[in-house]
Protein backbone atom coordinates (compact mmCIF):
# COMPACT_ATOMS: atom_id res chain seq x y z
CA UNK A 1 0.00 0.00 0.00
CA UNK A 2 2.61 2.25 0.63
CA UNK A 3 4.65 1.96 -2.83
CA UNK A 4 1.27 2.81 -4.77
CA UNK A 5 0.61 5.65 -2.41
CA UNK A 6 4.31 6.95 -2.98
CA UNK A 7 4.11 6.13 -6.37
CA UNK A 8 1.32 8.22 -7.05
CA UNK A 9 2.36 11.21 -5.41
CA UNK A 10 5.78 11.08 -7.21
CA UNK A 11 3.40 11.18 -10.19
CA UNK A 12 1.22 13.78 -9.43
CA UNK A 13 4.15 15.83 -8.68
CA UNK A 14 6.11 15.02 -11.42
CA UNK A 15 3.32 15.65 -14.04
CA UNK A 16 3.08 19.47 -12.56
CA UNK A 17 -0.19 18.94 -10.75
CA UNK A 18 -0.86 21.78 -8.44
CA UNK A 19 -0.02 20.76 -4.60
CA UNK A 20 1.80 17.40 -5.92
CA UNK A 21 5.19 18.19 -3.84
CA UNK A 22 2.86 20.20 -1.08
CA UNK A 23 1.07 16.80 -0.62
CA UNK A 24 4.40 14.60 -1.05
CA UNK A 25 5.82 16.64 2.27
CA UNK A 26 2.52 17.30 3.86
CA UNK A 27 0.02 14.75 3.30
CA UNK A 28 2.14 11.78 2.29
CA UNK A 29 3.43 11.83 5.89
CA UNK A 30 0.05 11.92 7.31
CA UNK A 31 -0.99 8.83 4.88
CA UNK A 32 1.71 6.77 6.11
CA UNK A 33 1.09 7.84 9.64
CA UNK A 34 -2.40 6.71 9.69
CA UNK A 35 -1.34 3.58 8.07
CA UNK A 36 -0.52 0.69 10.84
CA UNK A 37 1.12 -2.51 9.33
CA UNK A 38 0.43 -4.03 12.62
CA UNK A 39 -2.94 -6.18 12.96
CA UNK A 40 -3.22 -6.41 16.29
CA UNK A 41 -3.38 -2.92 16.89
CA UNK A 42 -5.28 -2.18 14.25
CA UNK A 43 -8.36 -4.42 15.69
CA UNK A 44 -7.75 -3.76 19.46
CA UNK A 45 -7.34 -0.39 21.18
CA UNK A 46 -9.85 0.92 22.90
CA UNK A 47 -12.75 0.22 20.61
CA UNK A 48 -16.01 -1.63 22.21
CA UNK A 49 -17.29 -4.15 20.55
CA UNK A 50 -21.23 -5.46 19.48
CA UNK A 51 -21.72 -9.11 18.82
CA UNK A 52 -25.14 -10.70 17.42
CA UNK A 53 -25.20 -14.38 17.93
CA UNK A 54 -27.17 -17.55 16.95
CA UNK A 55 -26.81 -21.21 17.77
CA UNK A 56 -27.90 -23.99 19.84
CA UNK A 57 -28.50 -24.59 24.13
CA UNK A 58 -27.66 -28.13 24.68
CA UNK A 59 -28.48 -29.83 27.35
CA UNK A 60 -26.75 -31.54 29.65
CA UNK A 61 -28.41 -31.23 32.73
CA UNK A 62 -30.67 -28.57 31.92
CA UNK A 63 -33.60 -26.75 32.61
CA UNK A 64 -35.63 -27.35 29.63
CA UNK A 65 -34.51 -31.10 28.91
CA UNK A 66 -34.40 -30.33 24.94
CA UNK A 67 -32.25 -28.34 22.82
CA UNK A 68 -33.25 -24.87 21.79
CA UNK A 69 -32.09 -22.40 19.22
CA UNK A 70 -31.07 -18.98 20.31
CA UNK A 71 -30.21 -15.82 19.20
CA UNK A 72 -28.23 -12.71 21.38
CA UNK A 73 -26.55 -10.11 21.53
CA UNK A 74 -22.73 -9.40 23.60
CA UNK A 75 -21.57 -6.12 24.27
CA UNK A 76 -17.75 -5.97 24.65
CA UNK A 77 -16.15 -2.90 26.73
CA UNK A 78 -11.92 -2.76 26.59
CA UNK A 79 -10.25 -2.91 29.83
CA UNK A 80 -6.95 -3.62 28.51
CA UNK A 81 -5.94 -4.56 24.87
CA UNK A 82 -6.66 -8.04 25.62
CA UNK A 83 -9.22 -8.04 28.14
CA UNK A 84 -12.49 -6.52 27.62
CA UNK A 85 -15.78 -6.95 29.99
CA UNK A 86 -18.40 -9.06 28.58
CA UNK A 87 -22.45 -8.26 28.89
CA UNK A 88 -25.21 -9.83 27.06
CA UNK A 89 -28.12 -12.35 26.82
CA UNK A 90 -30.00 -14.42 23.91
CA UNK A 91 -33.22 -15.83 23.64
CA UNK A 92 -34.38 -19.52 22.66
CA UNK A 93 -37.42 -21.57 21.64
CA UNK A 94 -37.77 -25.43 21.41
CA UNK A 95 -40.48 -27.01 20.63
CA UNK A 96 -41.69 -27.37 24.44
CA UNK A 97 -39.79 -24.21 25.89
CA UNK A 98 -39.05 -21.00 25.70
CA UNK A 99 -35.54 -19.96 27.56
CA UNK A 100 -33.66 -16.57 28.30
CA UNK A 101 -30.07 -16.33 29.91
CA UNK A 102 -28.01 -13.06 30.92
CA UNK A 103 -24.47 -12.81 31.52
CA UNK A 104 -21.36 -10.89 32.72
CA UNK A 105 -18.11 -11.09 32.25
CA UNK A 106 -14.53 -11.49 30.77
CA UNK A 107 -13.41 -12.18 27.15
CA UNK A 108 -9.37 -12.68 26.80
CA UNK A 109 -8.10 -13.22 23.18
CA UNK A 110 -4.74 -13.96 22.48
CA UNK A 111 -3.75 -10.96 19.83
CA UNK A 112 -0.33 -12.29 19.21
CA UNK A 113 -1.35 -15.86 17.90
CA UNK A 114 -1.91 -15.56 14.32
CA UNK A 115 -2.59 -12.28 12.20
CA UNK A 116 -6.00 -13.77 10.94
CA UNK A 117 -7.01 -16.08 13.84
CA UNK A 118 -7.84 -14.89 17.31
CA UNK A 119 -8.50 -17.07 19.90
CA UNK A 120 -10.18 -15.90 23.05
CA UNK A 121 -11.01 -17.12 26.52
CA UNK A 122 -14.82 -16.36 28.27
CA UNK A 123 -15.70 -16.39 32.11
CA UNK A 124 -18.41 -15.18 34.13
CA UNK A 125 -21.96 -15.46 35.71
CA UNK A 126 -25.02 -16.29 34.08
CA UNK A 127 -28.76 -16.31 34.92
CA UNK A 128 -31.24 -18.27 33.18
CA UNK A 129 -34.78 -19.14 33.07
CA UNK A 130 -36.95 -21.54 31.37
CA UNK A 131 -40.95 -21.01 30.37
CA UNK A 132 -42.68 -24.37 29.53
CA UNK A 133 -45.31 -24.28 26.72
CA UNK A 134 -46.75 -26.95 24.39
CA UNK A 135 -46.45 -30.38 25.91
CA UNK A 136 -44.69 -28.86 28.82
CA UNK A 137 -46.91 -26.45 29.57
CA UNK A 138 -48.48 -27.87 32.78
CA UNK A 139 -44.96 -27.80 33.96
CA UNK A 140 -44.11 -24.77 36.49
CA UNK A 141 -41.24 -22.13 35.00
CA UNK A 142 -37.51 -23.06 35.62
CA UNK A 143 -34.78 -20.94 36.72
CA UNK A 144 -30.98 -21.44 37.73
CA UNK A 145 -28.16 -19.11 38.11
CA UNK A 146 -24.22 -19.78 37.85
CA UNK A 147 -20.91 -19.93 35.95
CA UNK A 148 -20.17 -19.65 32.49
CA UNK A 149 -16.86 -20.64 30.64
CA UNK A 150 -15.73 -21.67 27.55
CA UNK A 151 -13.52 -20.60 24.63
CA UNK A 152 -13.84 -19.87 20.84
CA UNK A 153 -12.10 -17.85 17.62
CA UNK A 154 -12.41 -15.18 15.94
CA UNK A 155 -11.54 -13.94 12.35
CA UNK A 156 -10.43 -10.57 11.57
CA UNK A 157 -11.65 -10.31 7.74
CA UNK A 158 -11.62 -6.46 8.03
CA UNK A 159 -10.14 -4.02 10.75
CA UNK A 160 -14.15 -3.57 11.71
CA UNK A 161 -15.49 -6.82 11.63
CA UNK A 162 -15.03 -10.36 12.63
CA UNK A 163 -16.34 -13.40 12.03
CA UNK A 164 -16.12 -16.21 14.55
CA UNK A 165 -17.65 -19.31 17.02
CA UNK A 166 -17.63 -19.93 20.36
CA UNK A 167 -18.21 -22.84 22.50
CA UNK A 168 -19.69 -22.03 26.53
CA UNK A 169 -20.28 -24.23 29.32
CA UNK A 170 -23.56 -23.17 32.26
CA UNK A 171 -23.45 -25.08 35.65
CA UNK A 172 -24.46 -24.32 38.76
CA UNK A 173 -27.68 -24.84 41.04
CA UNK A 174 -31.32 -24.78 39.35
CA UNK A 175 -33.74 -23.11 41.99
CA UNK A 176 -36.71 -23.31 40.71
CA UNK A 177 -39.58 -25.03 40.74
CA UNK A 178 -37.09 -27.39 42.39
CA UNK A 179 -33.78 -27.72 44.06
CA UNK A 180 -30.99 -29.04 41.76
CA UNK A 181 -28.08 -28.57 39.35
CA UNK A 182 -28.14 -27.26 36.01
CA UNK A 183 -25.72 -27.79 33.48
CA UNK A 184 -25.92 -26.99 29.91
CA UNK A 185 -24.02 -26.06 26.60
CA UNK A 186 -24.02 -23.10 24.32
CA UNK A 187 -22.25 -23.26 20.68
CA UNK A 188 -22.77 -19.98 18.54
CA UNK A 189 -21.53 -18.39 15.50
CA UNK A 190 -21.79 -14.46 15.55
CA UNK A 191 -20.21 -11.67 14.07
CA UNK A 192 -17.74 -9.16 16.07
CA UNK A 193 -18.52 -5.39 15.00
CA UNK A 194 -15.67 -3.13 16.44
CA UNK A 195 -17.42 0.29 17.14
Amino acid sequence: MKKRVWTAVLAAAALGVPGGWAFAQAGGAEVQKSYDPDPAKRRTDGHTELRPIAGALVPLNSLTGQTLLLTGLELFIPLTTPLSLAIGGWGANGTDYTAAEFHVGVKYRFLDFHSVAIPFFLGGIQHTWGFPGGAAKDKRTATGFGFQGGMGIDFAATDRMRPGIQALFDFGPKLLPNAGVMVHGQVTIGITFVL
